[in-house]
């Protein structure tokens, strides 16, 4: 079946909006510069004092809200 999900397929949301035959479109939150904190330092292996890229976004799907994500990504 084509509509089948394999429980260990990554694949991007937006590919799986497009598959169920939405249209996907993507909003901006928050988008600025911080310190790392002791999890985060931890996780990219960088040092407390580092800062990191905060990106927070809210994915839709034919205008209705899916999902809110932030992604966190080193400046160095």
């Amino acid at each position: 079946d084509d509509k089948s999900s394999d429980l260990f397929a990554i694949t991007s949301c937006t590919e799986d909006v497009l598959r169920l035959g939405m249209k996907p479109s993507k909003r901006v939150m928050v988008a600025e510069m911080v310190v790392a904190n002791a999890k985060r330092a931890k996780a990219l292996e960088i040092t407390q004092d580092d800062r990191v890229f905060m990106l927070g976004r809210i994915l839709f799907a034919d205008q209705e809200p899916l999902n809110y994500t932030i992604a966190y990504l080193p400046e160095k």
